[in-house]
Formats: C-alpha cells, structure tokens, sequence
C-alpha cells in the first residue's frame, strides 16, 4: 500500500482515533453542566468517566484474543456505526443510570476501535515508515484535547451538554460511511501463521521493557 492510498488509509485512521478521543477527553470539562442538569454530585458524575474507561479496558483486552480471525473491514464499519450511535444516545439520556449504560457502551466500542487501530497499522504500513504513521495516529490524542474540547464546550454552552453527543454521534456516522466506501477489505492477517491468542498474551507480558513501556503509559494518563 504506497503512496495516496497508504496516505488516504493514515488519515482515515487517525480521524477515527480522532472522534474516539474526543468523546473520551469531552466529558471532563462537561462536567459541571452535567451535573447541575443531571441533579448529581462528584460522586455521581465519577462513575459517568469510569464507566466509559473500564468498559473500554474490558473490551480492548478481550477484543485482542479474537479481532484476527476477522476482515479488518468487517469489523471496522459496525464498530464505527455502533460506537456513534451510543454515543448520540447519551444525548437524551433521561436517568443517570441510562447515561452511565450509554456511556459504557461507547467505551466498549470505543476501546475495541482504539485495538482495531493499532492493529491494521502493521497490516499495511510497512516498517520502515510505520513509526512515522503511529506518530500521526497518536498525534489524535493531542488533537482532540485542543480542537476538540473548545468545540464541544462552544456546542454545550450555547445549545445545551446534549449537543456535543449529538453532534460527534454524526460525525462518527459521516466517517462510518467514509469506511463503507474507501476502506479496504485486509484479511492476509488471517492466514498469517502465529500463536494462539493466549500464548501472545502470555508472551507480551513476559518482556521486561514491554513493563517499562506499560509503566509509561499509564503514568502519562494518571
């Protein structure tokens, strides 16, 4: 995959990490209004954040025993299509209970998109320019903490904290169509000879620097 496709599939992922991203770092700085329009305390809107973030860690695991038996394609477009719209869902939200289920719906999806992701890179980009594309795929993080916050905020002060679900549950749908059309179907990690999900599981955790590399990570989101 060489020149404008490579690029236009690089594009393609990172807007996918994009609005994944955003629907994740959006909720913080909503937080006020959600809880004065919820009638909820700290307490309270706590679990509307970690809902989104164990139901992701959950999924993103699980999803990694079983997401290469399958076309990248094939689980992409309903992953997108299924991530937006729990994502719009949590704009009517009627019960704080029904916000946290729609917002542990979103992560569960979310977390297998951010997998899928990381997964097709080394599909389709051949290593000596795949640290360049994991470095405009992670780029989204930063992205959508400076773009994507104003303009979720903007939506929520002048047309209520349901905008910006609303809103980024159409754009989600808009790059869902996106990938009906222009993503390709990848199934040669299928036939790939490799060990079983365990086994890989098993080995990953076994590399002493793959700690350091985890330690790093979760450092930089504390």
């Amino acid at each position: 995959m060489r020149g404008m496709r490579e690029r236009h599939l690089i594009a393609f992922l990172t807007t996918v990490q994009f609005v994944n991203m955003v629907d994740f770092v959006m909720m913080m700085p909503l937080g006020p209004l959600l809880m004065r329009s919820l009638g909820i305390g700290t307490h309270e809107f706590s679990w509307l954040v970690s809902s989104y973030t164990f139901a992701s860690a959950i999924s993103g695991v699980l999803a990694g025993f079983v997401i290469d038996r399958f076309d990248r394609r094939r689980v992409m477009v309903p992953l997108l299509v299924f991530f937006s719209l729990a994502t719009m869902a949590c704009a009517w939200a009627p019960t704080l209970e029904w916000m946290i289920l729609m917002r542990a719906a979103a992560g569960f999806f979310g977390g297998v998109l951010g997998t899928l992701t990381m997964a097709i890179v080394p599909d389709a980009i051949p290593p000596e320019r795949r640290g360049r594309a994991l470095g405009m795929i992670m780029a989204s993080f930063a992205i959508a903490s400076i773009v994507g916050i104003p303009i979720g905020m903007t939506l929520a002060v002048h047309q209520g904290w349901h905008a910006p679900f609303l809103w980024l549950g159409v754009v989600g749908l808009v790059v869902s169509g996106w990938a009906v059309i222009a993503f390709p179907s990848m199934v040669s990690h299928i036939h790939a000879v490799r060990p079983t999900p365990l086994a890989t599981f098993i080995a990953v955790f076994s590399v002493p620097s793959h700690w350091r590399a985890f330690a790093l990570s979760v450092s930089l989101v504390l």
